[in-house]
């Protein structure tokens, strides 16, 4: 938080202030996506943004890997599956909603953060 207050691009920020509803595959019913962080900011031409940012571990942001051939699906696995498509079913609304709302959209991870 504190690379957002001493970054003088960013005119206001807040953590978990957007929720979108999205479908859970898990149970097929609706829930609510809290975006960790919602920001505004001033461009080099004075342009202002606003974006949603979501901060995820690497290794969450990329599928599991697919059974290899023989391999039985553990609990473990099943829940990786699951936790993964629960993940892609909030990007894929938080995308739709931040293209509806003319924001930017974007997933960070440890190789953004310095």
């Amino acid at each position: 938080m504190d690379t957002f207050d001493q970054n003088l691009s960013v005119i206001e920020w807040n953590y978990e202030k957007v929720h979108i509803p999205y479908i859970s595959p898990r149970d097929g019913k609706y829930h609510q996506y809290f975006v960790d962080f919602w920001l505004r900011m001033e461009d080099t031409n004075g342009v202002i943004h606003t974006k949603l940012i979501e901060v995820k571990p690497k290794k969450q942001t990329v599928p599991p890997k697919p059974l290899a051939k023989g391999q039985r699906m553990t609990a473990r696995k099943r829940e990786a599956i699951m936790v993964w498509l629960v993940d892609e079913a909030k990007w894929k609304a938080a995308k739709k909603y931040c293209e509806a709302m003319k924001w930017e959209w974007t997933i960070v991870t440890e190789d953004h953060l310095h």
